[in-house]
């Protein structure tokens, strides 16, 4: 069973930066997604983690909040 993953979206140096937690608080990382910069903290929960980073940067696309989001070249490699 996959383990459900928090967001919170903040600005930093212009963009929209969302950061994905676990229940408890612990960060599992960030993703910048109008620049495809990230940093994951925990590499088993890689999959959850792009499945809660990236739904929440279709949100804020949705939403008109940041431009067409990019991806890494290989984000679950």
């Amino acid at each position: 069973m996959a383990m459900a993953l928090r967001t919170r979206v903040r600005r930093r140096h212009g963009h929209a930066r969302v950061y994905v937690f676990t229940d408890e608080g612990h960060e599992v990382g960030w993703f910048v997604p109008e620049t495809g910069r990230y940093r994951l903290h925990d590499r088993a929960l890689r999959r959850t983690f792009w499945y809660s980073a990236l739904a929440r940067s279709d949100m804020l696309y949705a939403f008109g909040e940041i431009r067409e989001p990019r991806l890494p070249d290989e984000p679950l490699a």
